[in-house]
C-alpha cells in the first residue's frame, strides 16, 4: 500500500490521461481486435498461439481471482482513493491483475514465437510494456504490487509453455489430438468444480468470468480446427487491395459479437446464458466464420 499512496499524491492530470490509455489497451476486446487482425492479415500461426496463450492466461488468472477472492486496494485501505474513471470500471477481485495477464500473455508469446534475431529486440519490449501496464494499474489504484506482479508471473509461465508446446501441436496430429483431449477435460474439470463450490453470499457471480472463459475456449477449439482443417486461411492468397476492407468488415463482426450480441439474446435467454453465448461467439467469428468468408477473395 505505500507505493500506491505515493503514487496517488504525485498525480496530475495529464498523467492520470495517459495512464489510462495505458489501461484501456489491456482491455480484452483491445487484444482480441490485435489478434484478430494478425490471424487475418498476417500469421495464422501466431495468431492461433496468441488466442490460446492469452485466453489460457485469462481463464487461469479469473480462475485464480474467484478462489482467492482478494478485495480491491481501496477496500483493503479506505483511505487510498483511486482514480474514479478507473474505479468504476474494477468490478472484479483483485488479484492476479487481469490487466497485466492478459496484455502481458499476449506480448511475451508474440515476442518469444519471433525468429532469433527479431525476439532478442522484442522479448525486452515485452517485457518493459509489461511493466508499464503494472505501473498504470497501480498508479490508477486499483492493483497492489502483489495483484501486477502475480499477473506478469502467471503470463509469463503460460507464455513459456505455449511457445514450448505450440510447434509439436502444430506440427504432429497426434500431439494435436492429445492438446484438443486434455482441453476439454481441463475445462470439463473447472466447469465442474466451480459449479460445486458454495458462491460467497455477497457476489453470487463471483465465477461469471471464468464460465465465459470456458465457452471462449470450447468454442475456439473446434472453430481452429475446422480453420486448419478445411477453410486453411492464407493471408497471402487474399489480394491486396482486398486487405483493408476485410479487415474493417472483421473488426465491424467482432464489435458486434462484443457489443450488440448480449443485447439480443438478454431478452430472450437471459444475461448469464446471452454472456456465455457471446463469449462463445468472438472465437467462432474470428477463427472460423470470417475466414470462411474470405474464401471467394482468395487469388486461385
Amino acid at each position: 500500500m505505500p507505493l500506491l499512496h505515493y503514487l496517488a499524491a504525485h498525480r496530475t492530470p495529464a498523467l492520470d490521461a495517459f495512464f489510462q490509455a495505458v489501461s484501456e489497451i489491456g482491455h480484452g476486446y483491445i487484444l482480441l481486435a490485435l489478434g484478430a487482425a494478425l490471424l487475418w492479415l498476417a500469421s495464422p500461426r501466431l495468431g492461433y498461439r496468441a488466442f490460446f496463450g492469452t485466453l489460457a492466461a485469462d481463464t487461469l488468472g479469473d480462475i485464480v481471482k474467484a478462489l482467492a477472492r482478494v478485495p480491491r486496494p481501496w477496500i483493503l485501505d479506505p483511505t487510498l482513493v483511486p482514480v474514479p474513471s478507473a474505479q468504476a470500471a474494477a468490478t472484479s477481485y483483485s488479484f492476479p491483475s487481469g490487466h497485466v495477464t492478459l496484455f502481458s500473455a499476449f506480448l511475451l508469446i508474440l515476442a518469444a514465437s519471433l525468429p532469433a534475431p527479431w525476439r532478442r529486440r522484442a522479448l525486452p519490449a515485452a517485457i518493459a510494456l509489461s511493466l508499464l501496464m503494472a505501473l498504470s494499474r497501480m498508479y490508477l489504484g486499483v492493483h497492489t504490487p502483489w495483484d501486477v506482479s502475480a499477473g506478469f508471473l502467471l503470463a509469463a509461465a503460460v507464455a513459456f509453455a505455449t511457445v514450448r508446446l505450440a510447434p509439436r501441436i502444430e506440427t504432429s496430429p497426434r500431439a494435436r489430438a492429445a492438446a484438443a483431449l486434455a482441453l476439454l477435460l481441463a475445462v470439463a474439470a473447472v466447469w465442474i468444480a466451480f459449479a460445486l463450490l458454495p458462491p460467497p453470499e455477497d457476489n453470487p457471480q463471483y465465477a461469471k468470468s471464468v464460465y465465459r472463459d470456458l465457452c471462449a475456449l470450447l468454442a475456439l477449439l473446434p472453430a481452429a480446427l475446422l480453420e486448419r482443417r478445411f477453410v486453411k486461411h492464407s493471408p497471402s492468397a487474399l489480394p491486396p487491395a482486398y486487405r483493408l476492407p476485410a479487415l474493417l468488415l472483421g473488426l465491424w463482426g467482432l464489435l458486434f459479437t462484443v457489443n450488440n450480441l448480449p443485447l439480443l439474446l438478454r431478452p430472450s435467454l437471459g444475461p448469464i446464458l446471452a454472456g456465455n453465448l457471446s463469449a462463445a461467439a468472438n472465437p467462432l467469428w474470428t477463427a472460423l466464420l470470417f475466414p470462411l468468408l474470405l474464401l471467394p477473395l482468395r487469388r486461385p
